[in-house]
This record gives structure tokens, C-alpha cells and sequence, in this order.
């Protein structure tokens, strides 16, 4: 075919028995017919209808095959097809897969109606994204997880997150807007996929800051307005030691802050790696003090966690788990 030396043809994707040859923008992919109809209730139908003969005027073919063309990215088709044809891939989650191939796989498995991995898909962003915080915390050592996800690229809840809300995988939505607010405006709006984010979901970004800082206030609060123990040892020192850390801390995590490298407004994480809270929590107050402190920031932590849905505008997290429950069952 004319132009048939420009195309790119696709390691691993080149098949020579019971073939149909597809066709990403500039890169092709020749893949078996049957398994590809197994696979895709999409593909099913288009490979069932009859193919224009080759040599007919106007039909692109390939070896002899006519070319199904696919309006996708390369970049989206690519994974999806190793998803579909080679089963080492994309295993069960969890499993090493670039997370962006996982968005890729995401979008085309409900596009073309392959729902095994439409499911796995999403039991692969649960672990970006979790419903259930309890396994995992502290929630952000996941950042540098098998999905290749990683802390500092806002980009990828960019992406990410109006794909999930268009496959209306809504359960996901709650953690991701969360992770999108840990970043600060002059992070998120030079990012080239700030410009091609929906503005309803703009408009619930601009207001997740302010909602993050009004949980850090929370979290600190469990410290600065708590009294000592009944059973405090050493009333004056507890409560001085408790104004220190108070005060330090909500400057050192406050947006305002002076230092040189910001820190993320990261509310559920805050004190997770914090040798200033260690060293207070440990050190700095009685015993009593301490598991008193400890038992309220548990309670603040958790009343935070049951705040995200709302903080972008979902229904609570038992209906957006009953939702979750449909798709991907118990």
C-alpha cells in the first residue's frame, strides 16, 4: 500500500496467523481476529462484519489484509493490546505496569467493552487511589508503588482524574482530588494538562487547598487545645511542650511558611515522617500525655479521611463503596 513503509509496525504485536491489521494514527498492529473478538464485545461485532476484499479502490490494506482503523493514541492502543494478548502484562493487581499504561488500559477495556480488564484496571488504581485507608497507611508510601507512580508528577492526577470520572469509577475520585491538593497552584497551572482539565473540575481543585489547610488546622488542634492527662506527671512541662510543637509545627506546615523547599499540604501525613513530631510524641511530654494525644489524633485522622468525598463534592464513602460493589463485586 502507498505510504505502507512509514507506518510503524509494533514488536510483540505482529502476529501472522488469523490476522486483522489495526491502525493507530501512524503505528500498526497485525493481532489475531479470533482472540481479539473473544476478548472485545466491540471487536467482536466489527470483525464479524464483512471487510471490503483487497485490491477494492480506496481500501487500505496491509499484506493483503484491509486495515481497521482505530481513533486512539498509539500511545493508549499499544498497552492495551499487550494487556489483551499477553497475559505476563498486565497480571492481577498488584503487578509492575507504568501507570500510565494502566490509564491507557482503563480507557480502551471500557471504550471496547473488555470488562476483565476494565476490572483489573481499576483493582490496579485502588492502590493509588484506596477506599480503605487501614491496610495502607501511611497512605503516600504508595507515591513510589509498582505502578510507577510517583510523588511530585501532578500530571498524573491530571490525567487521571477526569478518565475516572468519565468510566464513573467514582469511588477513586475522593483520594485523587485529595492528592491533587497536596500540590500548590504554581505547580498544577504550568502543567500543559491543567489547560485541558474539565473546569467543574477546576473549580473543585481551586477550593481544595483552602479545605487542606482547614485540616491541617484540625490535626493541630488535637494538640494545641488539648488538656493534659488526669494522670500527667508534669502538668506545667506537658502543656508548654504541647504550645512548642503546636506552634512550630502549623508554621512549618502552613502554605504561608518562609522556607526555602515547601512542604505539601498533606493533612493525612503529615506527622507519618516527622522526626519533630517523633521526638515531641516520644520525648517531649508523659506518658499519660502521649497516648491521650495519640487516641484524639486518630479520631481527627479518621473524621478527616470521612471528610474527602465531600471536599469534592461526592456522596459519602458507603455510597460510593455500593457503587464500587456493582462493578467489581464484594
Amino acid at each position: 500500500m502507498q505510504g505502507e513503509e512509514t507506518l510503524k509496525r509494533v514488536d510483540g504485536l505482529w502476529f501472522d496467523a488469523d490476522a486483522v491489521v489495526l491502525r493507530a494514527d501512524d503505528t500498526v498492529f497485525r493481532v489475531s481476529r479470533s482472540v481479539l473478538a473473544a476478548r472485545s464485545t466491540v471487536f467482536r461485532d466489527m470483525v464479524a462484519f464483512p471487510q471490503p476484499a483487497a485490491g477494492t479502490p480506496d481500501v487500505e490494506t496491509i499484506d493483503g489484509i484491509p486495515v481497521v482503523r482505530m481513533f486512539d493514541s498509539p500511545e493508549d492502543v499499544e498497552p492495551f493490546l499487550r494487556a489483551v494478548f499477553d497475559s505476563s502484562y498486565f497480571m492481577p493487581a498488584p503487578a509492575p505496569i507504568d501507570f500510565l499504561a494502566v490509564l491507557s488500559i482503563l480507557r480502551l477495556s471500557h471504550k471496547y467493552g473488555v470488562e476483565y480488564l476494565f476490572q483489573r484496571a481499576l483493582l490496579h488504581l485502588e492502590h493509588v487511589y484506596p477506599v480503605d485507608p487501614s491496610p495502607h497507611r501511611p497512605l503516600h508510601t504508595l507515591a513510589t508503588n509498582h505502578l510507577g507512580y510517583q510523588a511530585g508528577k501532578v500530571e498524573l492526577d491530571l490525567r487521571a482524574i477526569p478518565l475516572i470520572r468519565q468510566v464513573e469509577a467514582t469511588w477513586l475520585l475522593p483520594f485523587a482530588f485529595y492528592s491533587l491538593g497536596t500540590y500548590y497552584f504554581e505547580e498544577v497551572f504550568p502543567s500543559a494538562f491543567w489547560a485541558t482539565f474539565p473546569e467543574d473540575l477546576q473549580r473543585i481543585f481551586l477550593c481544595l487547598q483552602m479545605k487542606h489547610i482547614r485540616m491541617i488546622g484540625a490535626m493541630h488542634h488535637c494538640v494545641g487545645e488539648a488538656s493534659p492527662s488526669p494522670k500527667c506527671r508534669s502538668e506545667d512541662q506537658c502543656i508548654s511542650e504541647m504550645a512548642v510543637f503546636c506552634c512550630t509545627s502549623i508554621l512549618f506546615n502552613s502554605p504561608l511558611n518562609d522556607i526555602e523547599e515547601r512542604v505539601d499540604l498533606d493533612p493525612l501525613l503529615m506527622w507519618d515522617q516527622s522526626l519533630a513530631w517523633d521526638n515531641f510524641i516520644e520525648n517531649q511530654i508523659c506518658e499519660s500525655c502521649r497516648l491521650k494525644i495519640l487516641a484524639e489524633k486518630e479520631d481527627v485522622w479518621w473524621d478527616l479521611w470521612e471528610q474527602l468525598p465531600a471536599n469534592c463534592g461526592l456522596e459519602k464513602w458507603d455510597v460510593l463503596k455500593q457503587r464500587r460493589q456493582v462493578v467489581l463485586g464484594p
